[in-house]
Formats: structure tokens, sequence, C-alpha cells
């Protein structure tokens, strides 16, 4: 009864009449009907005739969504996420490319399972959404089962999230706490995608300090060919790895999901006051070493200057107006400006090494650079980038200073730090105009703090 109904849904699906099934198969018309409504048995070889008429795959007709459910059930009608997960591995391959819409694999995948990890695993749907997908259209290469945190994504696309991946080859799952590489691809394209991406899993393992042992697997191998298979490679910040004929126990499944939801937690928390787009812009900024401040500049002056010695040695300033670069936020939500350690390096290069101020200051010779000791010092506050057009981190506007000349403008008092902020102001304010940069003397004064 259930394989013929079935037959008769596929059929009318098809707008295909017994008549003309029946004409096809060289049946006489009275034998499908009676199969359709169960009145007459059908053997393996009259049902593989149906269905490659029908052009659909015998599993098909052979497993319907009852049916496919019952294979994941034990005895006392409960259900299994390890069975489920066998079920689509199993199927996902011998799917018929064309009955893509209803596929009992997808509604398995992206229906029935979701509602069982919630329940299994205690999950609160006000801050998780818990959803599958098999593709958009046609089958995936990956088909997934996500947990987004809602304040953070509810998208597979962009964003971090827990993810169980099937392996193309469908031998195996992985746990993954991953992200989304479609955002990496659109903004960067797919080779610098690749790359940052890669390097936003790297950041996020050496920061997270709740990740367990077993889950420190820093690469995973999805057998992928696609882009968004190697994507989600490349995205894998931590999980673990199941053989899906030796799937342990749903307990133990939702144990270790569990676990994966604290460094989830983790992540929440690392990310802070932030939108996603936001926290990527900032590890974007802290890998190319733009968050650093004016004293770790200094700290590191010789280190930079030995890594910048390409930098060109023209001595003169190109007075070109560049563009501001976009602040990030840290995970309070306090803005931050990037900054270009080797700018500095080369203003100390066009001054010479000498103080802007004075230069009969006596200073000493570093005997790691071989260069005069002298730091970088922004005349107009990198702080105050809001209120100009273009980049306040140029040459024009970082000065040459003697440590003590430095310090004084930083930490002394008003009438000691006014000449020489007035004498720098005087020797940069025409080359600060060419880059794009006005400012008054008394606007200049404010922003010091100086009355």
């Amino acid at each position: 009864m259930e394989i013929g109904r079935r037959i008769k849904e596929v059929r009318d699906k098809k707008k295909m009449s017994l008549q003309e099934i029946s004409d096809m198969l060289n049946w006489p018309i009275s034998k499908l009907s009676k199969i359709e409504r169960g009145e007459q048995g059908i053997n393996v070889d009259d049902l593989q005739q149906i269905v490659r008429v029908l052009n659909i795959d015998i599993s098909d007709i052979i497993y319907t969504e009852r049916n496919n459910s019952m294979k994941n059930m034990n005895e006392n009608g409960k259900y299994y996420v390890s069975k489920s997960f066998v079920f689509i591995a199993k199927k996902y391959l011998v799917q018929d490319p064309k009955n893509f819409t209803d596929n009992p694999i997808g509604k398995t995948l992206t229906k029935e399972l979701p509602k069982l990890i919630v329940e299994k695993a205690h999950i609160n749907c006000s801050n998780y959404l818990v959803t599958g997908s098999v593709g958009k259209g046609q089958f995936a290469e990956i088909p997934w089962l996500a947990v987004f945190r809602r304040s953070i994504t509810e998208t597979a696309t962009k964003g971090i999230y827990i993810v169980y991946l099937f392996t193309a080859d469908m031998k195996g799952l992985y746990l993954s706490l991953n992200q989304g590489f479609t955002f990496f691809k659109d903004k960067f394209g797919v080779k610098r995608g690749r790359e940052e991406i890669r390097k936003v899993a790297q950041y996020l393992q050496g920061i997270c300090n709740t990740i367990p042992k077993e889950f420190k697997t820093n690469s995973i191998d999805l057998k992928a060919t696609g882009v968004l298979g190697k994507g989600y490679m490349l995205g894998h910040i931590a999980g673990k790895y199941y053989d899906i004929n030796k799937l342990p126990s749903d307990s133990e499944l939702m144990d270790e999901l569990r676990n994966m939801m604290s460094v989830y937690e983790e992540v929440s928390a690392i990310i802070g006051n932030r939108s996603v787009e936001e926290f990527y812009n900032y590890v974007i900024a802290f890998n190319e070493g733009l968050l650093i401040d004016e004293e770790t500049v200094n700290q590191n002056i010789d280190k930079i200057i030995k890594e910048s010695e390409d930098i060109a040695e023209e001595n003169v300033y190109d007075g070109v107006p560049k563009n501001r670069k976009d602040p990030v936020k840290d995970n309070s939500g306090s803005e931050k400006y990037p900054r270009n350690p080797y700018v500095s390096v080369r203003a100390l290069k066009l001054a010479g090494y000498e103080c802007e101020n004075n230069n009969t200051h006596s200073t000493f010779t570093k005997k790691s650079s071989l260069k005069k000791y002298t730091e970088p010092h922004h005349l107009i506050p990198i702080s105050a980038y809001k209120d100009f057009d273009y980049s306040l981190d140029i040459e024009e506007n970082i000065c040459s200073l003697c440590s003590n000349c430095h310090n004084c403008l930083h930490y002394g008092i008003d009438s000691e730090r006014e000449p020489i902020l007035r004498k720098l102001y005087d020797k940069r304010k025409e080359l600060l105009e060419k880059a794009g940069i006005f400012v008054e003397f008394e606007r200049l004064k404010s922003y010091y703090g100086i009355v």
C-alpha cells in the first residue's frame, strides 16, 4: 500500500496519467492502477522499471517520509541523533539531483534533526537558532547543521557558529566551531578571503581559554573541492571528527555539543559590544600590526627600523593627501585608529633621526640599529582623526623628537609645552596643508589641553 501510494504521488506531481505510464511500461493499465491502490504487490524488477520511467531514485519510493523517520527511531518511538546522522550520510550521495524539493534527506536535516538536537541538548531557542541545509536548489557538496548564537549571527554565510559538517565522501562528520566564508569571499575575493578567514581562526585559537583538549584540532579535512567546502576547512577554529560508522551515543554527542557551546560563549564575550564585521575588522587590523600605540612603537623602534630597510630613502615628503583609515572597535566598543609603524620609521628617517625641536639636543646611538635614538610623535594626535578629511597617520604629521622633548609634550607644564608645540606647528603647517590637513594653532593647543 505504501509503495503504491508513493508511486501515485510521484506520478501526480509529474502530471503523468495512468495511461501514459502504462504505455511506457507496456503494462495493462489495470496492473498499474491496482499497484497504486495497494491491491497488487510489486516485485523489484517492476519497481525498477517504474522508477526509470518516472526518472527518480528507487529510495524515493521505498523510503517514504514515515519510513525515513522510523529508521531513526528505537522500539519505544524515541528518535536518535546519531541514527539520523547515519541515515543522511548513507543516503545522501545516491539522491536524484532532480528530486531536490521535498526530499526526505533534506527533511531530516532541516526539520527533524534540528528539533531533536534542541530537545536533547536543552538549547534555549530565544538565544540560539538550530537549522540545517542540504543546499539551495541543488544538493550541496557539504551538507551541514548549525547552531547560531542569535546575538552573533543567524546565517551560515557570515559570522562564527557551531556546525556539524559532513565530509564530501559522507564517511565522516565534524563538530566544528567555524565561520561563514561567503563574507570573506565577497569582501576580499576568494584568494585573499581564504587568507583572512584562516587568520581569524588562528587569532581565536590563540586567545580562547576554554577549548577542551579534544577540540584543539587546528585543521579539518572535508574532502571538499568546492569554494565553500574549502572555506569551511580554512574557517575551522576548534572541534573534532566522528567516523560515521562509529558515532558515539546521543548522550556523548550532546555532552560534546554543550562543551562546544561553552567555547562559543567565550567567543561571544571576545566579540563583546561589536558586530561581527566590527570584530573581523579589528582582527584584520591586529594581524596587520596596525593596532599599535605610540609607546609600543617606541619600545620596538629598532625592530621596526630593521624590518623597514627597504623603505624609500629620498629625503622628501610627497605632499599627497592620504585616505583616512576606518577605525576599529575593541570588545568594549571603544574605537581604535589603525596606525602603520613603518610610517613612523619613515618620518624619523626623513628627519635624519634628529630632534626637530632642537637638533642640538644630545641623544645616543643605539647599538642594535646604529641610528641616533629619537621618538616619533604625531603632532596632531591621532585620536582627533574624526575632525579631518584625510589621514593623520602620515609622515608630514609625525615629528622626530628626543625623549626629553617628547615626554615634555606629554607630561610637562603648559608653559614648557606650548613653545615646543608652536615651533613644531610652524615647521609642519605648510607640509600638513599640502597633505590636506588644515588646523589652526589654537585648535592644536586644545588637543593637548593647553589653555
